[in-house]
C-alpha cells in the first residue's frame, strides 16, 4: 500500500534509477533493467507506429473512397483490427532487437541508433498496411 501524497509512478521511477545501477557477477547490466530500458524507449514511440499506419489506411479510404467504402462493414472492420492486433504484435520484435544488442559490447552506442529500427519498423509497417488495403479494396470491387 502506498502513503498518502507518494504516487506509484514516482516510486517506480525511484526503483528504477536504483536498478539502473545493478550489475551481474561479470559486470553486466541485468535484464530486468535492460528490458525496462527497452520498454521506455519503445511503449512513448508505439502510437507513433500505429498513428502512420493508421494514416496508409485513412489514405486508401479517401482515395479509393468509391471502392472502399464497402469496406465499411462488420467482417471487413473486424479484418482491419485483426490487422492492427498483428501489426502491434510485431512492433514487439523491436524489443528483442533492442535487448540483444544491449546484452552486446554495442550497448553505449546503441542508444545513437535504435531510432533506426523505429523507422525502418514504421517504413515496413507502413508497406504490408499499403498492400494489405490494396487487397481488401480489390477484393471489395469482385
Amino acid at each position: 500500500m502506498l502513503d498518502e501524497g507518494v504516487s506509484m509512478d514516482s516510486d517506480l521511477d525511484n526503483d528504477a534509477g536504483r536498478r539502473s545501477n545493478r550489475v551481474d557477477n561479470a559486470g553486466r547490466l541485468r535484464f530486468e533493467d535492460l528490458a525496462t530500458d527497452a520498454l521506455r524507449y519503445w511503449e512513448p514511440r508505439r502510437w507513433i507506429y500505429n498513428a502512420v499506419l493508421l494514416a496508409v489506411v485513412v489514405i486508401h479510404f479517401v482515395v479509393d473512397w468509391q471502392t472502399a467504402r464497402v469496406l465499411i462493414a462488420p467482417e471487413s472492420l473486424l479484418q482491419l483490427f485483426v490487422f492492427a492486433v498483428l501489426a502491434n504484435i510485431v512492433y514487439c520484435a523491436a524489443y528483442a532487437i533492442d535487448v540483444f544488442v544491449q546484452f552486446s559490447e554495442l550497448r553505449s552506442r546503441w542508444a545513437r541508433w535504435r531510432w533506426l529500427v523505429l523507422v525502418l519498423g514504421i517504413a515496413f509497417g507502413s508497406v504490408i498496411a499499403h498492400f494489405i488495403m490494396t487487397g481488401m479494396i480489390q477484393g471489395a470491387t469482385r
